[in-house]
């Protein structure tokens, strides 16, 4: 228990980090918009994790339309630069 208590309070300063990319509405369940660089190619996707460093998160992206479910998919680790909260036809 001891050996926990060291690893909380050395990992919590870094994890600083996830604040940001909370406040910014970018959790667990949001619908976003992958941009491809390189393409300009959009893809719709869904927060399915956030990573416990920041600046990236698992999105869901194919899932045969059955968003509902996206937790049941693998979801793709993607900087989060490169995406947009909302669906394109959805973003204001």
């Amino acid at each position: 228990m001891e050996k926990m208590k060291k690893y909380y309070i050395e990992f919590k300063p870094e994890s600083k980090i996830i604040p940001d990319f909370v406040e910014l509405g970018m959790i667990k369940g949001v619908r976003v918009t992958y941009t491809n660089t390189g393409s300009g190619k959009k893809e719709k996707g869904i927060i399915k994790k956030v990573h416990p460093e920041g600046g990236k998160a698992w999105v869901v992206y194919n899932c045969g339309g059955d968003w509902e479910n996206y937790e049941q998919y693998t979801g793709a680790l993607t900087e989060y630069s490169l995406l947009t909260k909302g669906w394109e036809n959805e973003i204001e």
